[in-house]
């Protein structure tokens, strides 16, 4: 393919481009790819994205431009003019955003109904309306099935921000729900990005302590991460939390004065720990909020779990048993012969008696668990393989006949297994390459396509297909 030929398929992509990033919620870079062809009459469709984007003063400019100043009757009401009311709405307007609501129920049950949620979502956010917007997100999650990282993101946000403030037991399971479909959505020890943007949802909306839950909940079952360590560190008060460690740790080490007590001592210092944990908060959280970060700090990262899946259950007592039974059926039947062999007198006796009793059933408490812990990893790794070999299979595919966007990990593996790369015969406005599908020769847009964690693919604008030549019909 000429050099000439692919520049003008590329301009004829632009658009098409721009339109299948609005399609996965990525208003900015559709932006950046709508202004790439200026001469492209779509200023409704910029003025919807900068509504998207918190800009709906330039929204309401482009739009005036336009000739949209004015809202017409509900019953006439089209596409251009709800955009219009949305950004008035957005902008403050209190009666654009009866008539934006009062045209909701007339569109309610449309087939693209779901064009004109985001609408709803972004003029109630702007109108701190947030159990609206909040509504709208949840419809869009539920009722259409629309799942990109802005929608899982507001909807996560909203479950979170609706956490019961009084049953401790009740936000507890909220954020744990959150943290494991976070978990679901991706691997977050490697591409944090789905808890970063559900952090800055909740902290948009006021909620820091309902952000700074969720990253605890999310970094307690994963390895380190760097950004969600960053991010959890900005939202956490460092001097209040170090002099709170260090009252701890000093009435910890005061606690043994009470052991001469014997189980009255006992008892003073479990009370004094349900006391402290019911009536001391956390710095910075309130004493419901500090429950859940108490509870999610019991947790631990454990490399052969599935942090997508609930923690693993305290199997000590199968341990224990395990233990019970060596000693039984090992140490206690070894005991005698060997003790004999041993010889060394009574003393000789006595240790290889304590050696077998406590030496071989704690091997077999470690043993056990070992073996449990051995278990688990295999079945992780072996789901994890299995989901690798099904996204490389799938990769290996054409899809292009199919889907206009994709993005995250399997835009990787895409556009590594089946595109064939091309040169991009003119300057981009976004730091990009392009791909041209075997099969169907669809030319695709590749945005961050070594970053699992931001790699987007655009399907461009098919190629035209040539004219038959008279009189060859089939």
């Amino acid at each position: 393919m000429s050099v000439t030929v692919l520049a003008d398929e590329v301009t004829q992509s632009w658009p098409t481009w721009a339109r299948a990033a609005e399609s996965i919620d990525r208003y900015e870079l559709a932006l950046t790819l709508l202004d790439a062809t200026p001469d492209v009459d779509d200023d409704v469709t910029r003025a919807a994205l900068l509504l998207q984007t918190g800009q709906p003063a330039r929204a309401l400019a482009l739009l005036a431009a336009q000739g949209y100043g004015d809202l017409p009757d509900v019953a006439q009401a089209v596409w251009p003019d709800l955009v219009l009311g949305a950004c008035r709405a957005a902008a403050g307007d209190t009666e654009a955003y009866r008539w934006l609501m009062a045209c909701a129920r007339r569109f309610d049950g449309a087939a693209d109904g779901w064009r004109l949620c985001y609408l709803i979502a972004a003029a109630a956010a702007g109108g701190n309306d947030r159990a609206t917007a909040d509504q709208a997100w949840h419809a869009l999650v539920t009722r259409y099935e629309i799942i990109t990282p802005v929608t899982v993101a507001e909807f996560c946000a909203a479950q979170v921000a609706a956490r019961d403030p009084y049953d401790a037991m009740a936000a507890t399971t909220t954020l744990a729900g959150v943290v494991a479909d976070l978990h679901v959505t991706a691997a977050l020890e490697r591409n944090p990005a789905p808890a970063l943007r559900t952090a800055s949802a909740l902290r948009l909306r006021g909620d820091d302590a309902g952000a700074r839950l969720l990253l605890h909940g999310v970094r307690r079952r994963i390895r380190s991460n760097a950004e969600l360590d960053a991010a959890l560190a900005d939202l956490t008060p460092a001097a209040p939390m170090r002099r709170h460690r260090l009252l701890v740790v000093v009435l910890w080490c005061l606690a043994p004065l009470l052991f001469p007590l014997g189980i009255v001592g006992g008892l003073l210092v479990l009370a004094s720990r349900l006391a402290w944990q019911r009536w001391v908060p956390i710095p910075g959280l309130n004493r419901t909020d500090s429950v859940v970060w108490r509870a999610f700090q019991s947790l631990s990262y454990d490399p052969h779990t599935d942090p997508a899946e609930p923690p693993a259950k305290d199997q000590t007592g199968y341990y224990g048993a395990a233990a019970l039974l060596s000693l039984l059926f090992v140490a206690l039947p070894l005991g005698g012969p060997t003790a004999a062999v041993v010889g060394f007198g009574r003393a000789g006796e006595v240790g290889t008696w304590l050696l077998l009793c406590l030496g071989i059933p704690a091997l077999a408490f470690l043993g056990a668990r070992q073996a449990h812990r051995e278990m688990r990893a295999r079945r992780h790794r072996r789901r994890r393989e299995a989901e690798q070999r099904s996204r490389l299979s799938q990769a290996r595919r054409c899809h292009c006949w199919q889907v206009p966007s994709t993005s995250g990990p399997f835009a990787v593996e895409y556009y590594r297994h089946h595109l064939h790369h091309e040169p991009l015969p003119m300057p981009s406005p976004v730091a990009a390459s392009l791909g041209r599908c075997p099969t169907t020769g669809a030319l695709w847009l590749a945005v961050d396509a070594d970053d699992p964690a931001r790699a987007v693919l655009l399907r461009g604008t098919p190629q035209a297909e040539p004219e038959p030549a008279p009189g060859m019909y089939l």
